[in-house]
């Protein structure tokens, strides 16, 4: 989780600080981790006997997004 966050969060609050200054950073820090955490969890049902330790590992917004998306297909067409 600590890779996630910095690789996914780190470069997003640099950006928020150039454009927002500290408040910028401040919050998109928050709202990066909070996001960061609620898209894993409802990842990780979807990638639970697949690739769950890469998640909780290295998934950050992307990989959690893709596999929500990727996972509720599959449940739909009762994969």
């Amino acid at each position: 989780m600590v890779t996630a966050a910095f690789f996914d969060v780190g470069p997003g609050v640099i950006m928020a600080n150039s454009t927002g200054g500290r408040r910028g950073a401040i919050i998109y820090a928050m709202l990066g981790g909070v996001l960061l955490i609620v898209l894993q969890a409802l990842g990780l049902p979807f990638v639970m006997n697949s690739a769950a330790g890469f998640t909780n590992l290295f998934g950050g917004n992307d990989f959690s997004l893709i596999a929500i998306v990727v996972g509720g297909i599959a449940r739909l067409l009762g994969l």
